[in-house]
């Protein structure tokens, strides 16, 4: 998720209801997440810089995570989540310096928290964030441009903890639990936590038990005292479960919130001058058809995915501001018998790019889709448009049940 953004470009994405597209095949795989915690979304990321971080395969058959950089027209894919051989890395997010969070496994099949960084040469540095002592594993979400890093530890352990790694000199981490929302009721009940993204200036957002085992979007903001928690809220008349996802650097937070027709909508947690929030309703498809909001840049553009019919998915693009948007399926934009499907929009920068999964050809792709101007629609992007980068061996597909049988090219422009 970009979290530094400039807003010249965004004023004209946001005057427009509708953009041209060139539409871009990454070629990375879409398990792992860039901010949400369902592991099968949310991936790749963009930064403003236009660099995307995904999931690639690396030594045959172990996912790492990767950067795509274009430099002077070309593209190149490299490992930053080599953390050792044989291991599994994935890629969460990035920061607009390069930096990857994310998590590796380790040979005893336990996640653990990294941050790599890129420097001159390519040259790729990695460095293991800790634990929370009690808990096992962790991992790193989101990375603002200060390399603050936040996540959780303890993943699926049911005690779960929302996490932050505040930067500390000779570029060593402080690991920091952030405070739960509510307090145990139940005996042996845990109340969960997790941070999935963190904006410029520290806030924090994700989703925090509350005493009456709800699911609630939360922020996590820093005072001389450390860090506290509030419970964002959710629309009414629904359940009061709500998740946050995303943070831009106004504070207006992209999310998901039950409501009163029993299904889960695409929300923005906005707040006033007495930082008080309220919770604006971008609506769903129909009643028991579900949305969610996964990115909102500067000007309030966002990006998520609906339910539609049938049990499949749908990136969308809601553009507008005061509390009244209009959704775009970036499906109606395709052309004919493109073998595309944009299942969810999983990021977008303020220079307009969106990135996402899908499917091309029934087997899983993640996409680009960077604007190219006045009109609507969207081109797909030729061969000779940027330079194929090296790409890396697919894992067979009867040992991953999400893939296609056919291999997906790391640089195949489609």
């Amino acid at each position: 998720m970009s979290l530094f953004r400039s807003p010249g470009r965004v004023e004209l994405l946001e005057s427009r209801r509708l953009l041209a597209y060139t539409l871009t095949n990454l070629g990375f795989e879409s398990s792992g997440g860039a901010g949400l915690e369902n592991g099968l979304f949310n991936s790749p990321d963009v930064n403003t810089p236009g660099t995307v971080a995904g999931i690639g395969i690396a030594e045959s058959i172990y996912d790492h995570a990767m950067l795509r950089v274009v430099r002077s027209g070309k593209a190149k894919n490299i490992d930053v989540g080599k953390i050792a051989t044989r291991t599994n890395a994935d890629s969460r997010g990035l920061n607009d310096k390069n930096q990857v969070v994310g998590d590796w496994t380790d040979r005893k099949g336990t996640n653990h928290a990294y941050i790599s960084a890129l420097g001159a040469g390519d040259k790729v540095t990695i460095t293991k964030l800790g634990d929370v002592k009690g808990l096992q594993g962790a991992t790193a979400y989101a990375v603002n441009n200060s390399g603050l890093a936040v996540g959780s530890a303890g993943m699926l352990t049911g005690a779960e903890q929302a996490t932050a790694w505040v930067p500390a000199k000779g570029g060593k981490f402080t690991t920091t639990p952030l405070p739960r929302l509510g307090s145990s009721t139940l005996p042996g009940f845990t109340a969960s936590s997790i941070a999935l993204d963190v904006n410029d200036k520290g806030a924090i957002v994700g989703m925090a038990v509350d005493s009456n085992f709800r699911q609630r979007a939360v922020i996590w903001t820093k005072g001389t005292k450390g860090y506290g928690v509030k419970d964002l809220g959710s629309l009414p008349g629904g359940v009061g479960f709500s998740y946050a996802y995303s943070i831009n650097s106004a504070g207006v937070i992209a999310g998901q919130s039950t409501a009163k027709d029993f299904s889960t909508h695409a929300v923005l947690f906005a707040p006033n001058s007495k930082g008080k929030y309220s919770v604006i309703d971008l609506g769903a498809p129909s009643v028991t058809l579900g949305a969610v909001a996964t990115d909102v840049t500067t000007a309030g553009v966002v990006v998520g995915r609906i339910d539609v019919a049938g049990g499949d998915q749908h990136a969308v693009l809601w553009t507008g501001s005061k509390g009244k948007y209009t959704r775009t399926d970036l499906n109606s934009l395709l052309p004919k018998n493109s073998k595309w499907v944009l299942e969810q929009a999983t990021g977008i920068n303020d220079a307009g790019v969106i990135v996402g999964s899908g499917l091309f050809d029934n087997g899983v792709a993640t996409w680009m889709l960077t604007p190219k101007g006045k009109g609507s629609g969207i081109q797909l992007a030729s061969l000779n448009q940027l330079a194929p980068a090296p790409s890396s061996p697919q894992q067979p597909a009867t040992q991953r049940d999400i893939f296609s049988n056919d291999p997906i090219d790391a640089s195949a422009f489609i």
